[in-house]
């Protein structure tokens, strides 16, 4: 379970990632392509906090041109974070106030065109998980970002997250909306998946019993999906198929 802390009541909308892209999946994907499907439906989706109109060009006199719609993202986290005690030593109220939400960079006059966009959560997973941050999966939108991929390691790391938007289009303006397509994804991932792992590369030959039963796998696979029906017809739910009878241990 992944638990979701929120310092601001409006922060980012989280919902489970679709499989179905919002309709976006083609039908036949979603019938056969069981990896497709499976990358699609990992974790959850990240809603923007805000209604906001975005762009960013280094040609103009002023790089960033943005618009924010309705109230934006007001101070309600200040409200909450009140009502806490305060148990550390050198910790001041005026500390947990964000006072930026939305921020632009910049450093030494030249425009770094990324914009990050504060989630308002502070994200927690069980020991040894983490979550890896990034651009939604197979989804197209045609906004001129993506999401800068991070992993964040939430089992021991209590911080709030924020969402790095990349703009890789100059001069054209990202619509994000509240109730929109999704900015991120969090897919939780073991910590053992991002530490340093061995490969191990060998080609398919006869004198290598392990390489023959990789080979009679695959052959049998493919026999499977492409020859065993009668007149050589493609059996789109061979992985399917597969899949269930791996996963019922038969």
């Amino acid at each position: 379970m992944i638990s979701v802390w929120r310092l601001h009541p409006r922060g980012v909308v989280i919902k489970p990632a679709d499989p179905t892209l919002g309709g976006q999946a083609p039908a036949s994907a979603k019938k056969y392509c069981g990896p497709y499907m499976h990358a699609n439906a990992s974790g959850f989706y990240l809603h923007s906090p805000i209604d906001l109109d975005l762009s960013f060009d280094p040609g103009r006199p002023i790089p960033w041109q943005w618009n924010i719609h309705g109230n934006g993202y007001t101070d309600d986290e200040v409200a909450i974070t009140q009502e806490m005690p305060i148990r550390h030593l050198h910790f001041r109220r005026e500390m947990l106030k964000r006072r930026t939400k939305l921020f632009l960079s910049g450093e030494n006059n030249e425009p770094l065109h990324t914009a990050q966009i504060w989630t308002g959560c502070i994200f927690k997973t069980p020991p040894q998980w983490s979550l890896w941050v990034r651009s939604p999966i197979n989804r197209e939108y045609g906004v001129p970002f993506r999401i800068e991929e991070g992993i964040l390691e939430a089992d021991w790391l209590s911080y709030d997250l924020w969402l790095n938007l990349k703009f890789i289009r100059f001069g054209e303006e990202a619509h994000i909306r509240r109730d929109g397509p999704p900015l991120a994804q969090l897919v939780p991932i073991p910590r053992p998946a991002y530490e340093p792992w061995r490969l191990r590369e060998s080609l398919i030959s006869p004198e290598n019993p392990e390489a023959q039963v990789i080979f009679d796998e695959w052959i049998d696979y493919n026999w499977e999906k492409f020859h065993a029906r009668e007149g050589g017809v493609k059996d789109s739910a061979t992985y399917a198929r597969r899949r269930r009878k791996q996963r019922n241990g038969s």
